[in-house]
């Protein structure tokens, strides 16, 4: 007995279609990496949001730690006062600057204390990005935050 093949690949095609049997292994195969990117991304941008909280938290606290110090003219005590500040918190952190303020509204006031601080941070994600580099600044004028 002679097969067709023509007829048989018809044959075989239909069965195919027809037939349900690990389509649900076939879906999960093809949208398990998009889930698990999206929790990764997830989780990235919660650390990013985290870390750049607590390091404009930092840039708060020694802003106003130092700001007294520093309006009533005791420059190098405030200096001292930040630099203990960010080595006892332990993250690599740099001071980009603390002193007085540069440029803004509190330009002219003389007892105006700023500080701007930055950090590295490795993320999973970001990094396909290039480095994650966070800035945080603040402005304290005695014991009060300003900006």
């Amino acid at each position: 007995m002679r097969v067709n093949p023509y007829r048989a690949s018809i044959a075989s095609v239909a069965l195919v279609r027809t037939d349900r049997r690990g389509s649900v292994g076939v879906m999960f195969g093809l949208l398990a990496p998009l889930l698990v990117l999206t929790a990764a991304f997830g989780i990235d941008v919660t650390a990013w949001y985290r870390d750049a909280q607590h390091l404009q938290g930092l840039a708060d606290r020694t802003a106003v730690s130092a700001g007294p110090l520093w309006s009533s003219g005791d420059r190098a005590e405030a200096l001292e006062v930040v630099a203990a500040l960010v080595e006892v918190d332990g993250q690599a952190v740099v001071i980009d600057h603390a002193g007085a303020v540069k440029s803004g509204q509190w330009a002219s006031r003389r007892d105006a204390f700023e500080i701007t601080l930055s950090g590295r941070q490795q993320y999973l994600l970001a990094g396909l990005f290039g480095p994650s580099r966070q800035t945080a600044h603040a402005v304290a004028i005695k014991s009060q935050l300003v900006a």
